[in-house]
């Protein structure tokens, strides 16, 4: 039925004499009650009314006679909307009943149930507000019957629930509810040795850059075979002896003398010392045959591959180095209100939350890539990502130099340096704290050059020195030392 147009404003836009009644912006009605022309969304003649019609709701304007009998109501309609053709009609009609009584319950009905909104209102601004999460609850179980040939109203037979049939087989317990728990019963059951087997190698190679199956995301017939399969047997049966702890995992392998070798970019080859003649000059026969040359791929181990960090290592390297680690649990994200998301298909929500957490506490939305991840190869968020890639290109090197984040962590690990008291201590500080040793002879040379020539005009000694040890520290922050793991 209908309702009264509930928002009174006078005095519309600040023009005298320009009232409005409305429902939020349609449908509303204005009045022109002045004797000049207004201009607003169109130019509105003195003594005129406006009306607004909704896309599901007609406006309609009444008047009230003062008196019994004939009233003569002149006047001219016109579509205020200069394109025309938009489908607006009008009517004029003439209630001769007395529907005052009828237009009062209608006022304090409309009364009413704008002081429940307004009371609405306040109630939610005094909630406390809670977290909302997705959730699903199950449903009473049963077994799904077959669509034949795809089509959900082509129904066959009932199919037993049960696990796919190349992984075992076996069937859902009756009473096991919706079987999730089941599920998870199954994958860690110790004669079922695909979930040990995979967690295994997928640490393996976050350790030393290669998993033993080179395929982490098949195990099956089109995957690659393990390259040591006994040790992939091995690891995951302590693994689910061990009951399945992690931390155990990632000691057994950071204790193995395969994680503890050296890359070649680290130390001289150490294949035995045989050596061979050539023009008369012996020559060891590791100049010959390196393990770069028989292993090209470090499939057999023959040494440490040189790996570089992970987008969210490099941050939180910096974040570390610098001081400026938040190491508290990360809290839920300042997203805004639910009340006053808009957002469309054309319009979609995004954002970049910044943070001194640890970088698995930044936001990532599938629809645009976090600046930082996106920019050194961070995981795809649309996608399993198996494996990361690793690319080199001078955007990254342009990030050291140029991005505020970087800027902001060299200058407070700067100002932790600055307050040692002589260049030397301040050096051998940096080195410690970025690559776990000490400077050699050379580096000492350069650093103490650069700091040297580095500076600005105008600026006092502090602040100068400050700047000059942020630069170096920039500097560091993009040396491949800092940046791989060897």
């Amino acid at each position: 039925g209908p309702s009264f147009l509930s928002e009174p404003v006078r005095g519309l836009q600040g023009h005298s004499g320009l009232h409005a009644w409305r429902n939020g912006d349609t449908p509303a009605a204005w009045v022109n009650a002045g004797k000049e022309s207004v201009k607003v969304w169109t130019t509105l003649p003195p003594r005129t009314f406006y009306v607004h019609p909704a896309a599901d709701g007609p406006v309609g304007v009444a008047w009230v006679s003062p008196i019994d009998g004939k009233v003569r109501v002149t006047g001219r309609v016109a579509d205020a909307h200069k394109g025309g053709g938009d489908g607006v009609g009008w009517q004029l009609q003439h209630i001769a009943a007395d529907t005052r009584a009828d237009f009062h319950k209608l006022a304090a009905a409309t009364d009413r149930l704008r002081q429940l909104t307004r009371e609405r209102a306040e109630a939610d601004a005094a909630t406390v507000p809670t977290d909302t999460a997705y959730a699903v609850t199950d449903d009473a179980p049963h077994d799904a019957e077959l669509h034949r040939r795809g089509e959900p109203t082509n129904r066959g037979p009932a199919v037993p629930r049960k696990w796919l049939s190349v992984l075992g087989g076996q069937a859902v317990p009756k009473d096991g509810g919706s079987g999730r728990l089941a599920l998870a019963g199954w994958l860690t059951d110790p004669a079922n040795p695909l979930t040990a087997r995979v967690f295994v190698n997928r640490v393996w190679q976050y350790h030393l850059g290669r998993g033993i199956v080179d395929t982490p995301n098949d195990f099956g017939t089109r995957g690659g075979r393990p390259s040591h399969p006994e040790l992939l047997d091995w690891l995951s049966a302590e693994f689910v002896k061990q009951g399945w702890s992690v931390k155990r995992l990632h000691r057994q392998i950071l204790l193995s003398a395969a994680y503890q070798q050296s890359s070649p970019e680290q130390t001289p080859d150490r294949d035995p010392e045989p050596k061979k003649t050539l023009f008369g000059i012996s020559i060891p026969h590791s100049a010959f045959r390196t393990p770069q040359s028989t292993d090209a791929d470090n499939v057999w181990l023959s040494r440490f591959a040189r790996r570089r960090l992970t987008a969210e290592e490099i941050r939180d390297a910096i974040l570390a180095v610098s001081g400026d680690l938040d190491r508290t649990p990360g809290g839920p994200h300042p997203f805004p209100d639910e009340k006053g998301w808009g957002y469309t298909q054309h319009n979609p929500y995004s954002a970049v939350y910044d943070h001194d957490r640890r970088s698995i506490y930044l936001m990532t939305q599938r629809i645009k890539r976090h600046p930082f991840l996106g920019l050194f190869d961070g995981a795809d968020p649309n996608r399993s990502t198996d494996r990361r890639d690793t690319t080199t290109v001078p955007t990254q090197a342009l990030y050291f130099l140029n991005d505020p984040f970087v800027h902001a962590k060299s200058a407070r690990l700067a100002d932790r340096l600055t307050v040692l008291p002589d260049p030397a201590t301040r050096l051998d500080r940096l080195h410690m704290l970025a690559y776990g040793r000490l400077p050699t002879a050379d580096e000492r040379r350069v650093a103490t050059k650069f700091l040297a020539a580095y500076g600005g005009p105008g600026a006092g000694d502090k602040d100068r020195d400050r700047r000059a040890w942020a630069a170096w520290v920039r500097v560091v922050f993009a040396s491949n030392e800092f940046l791989y793991v060897d």
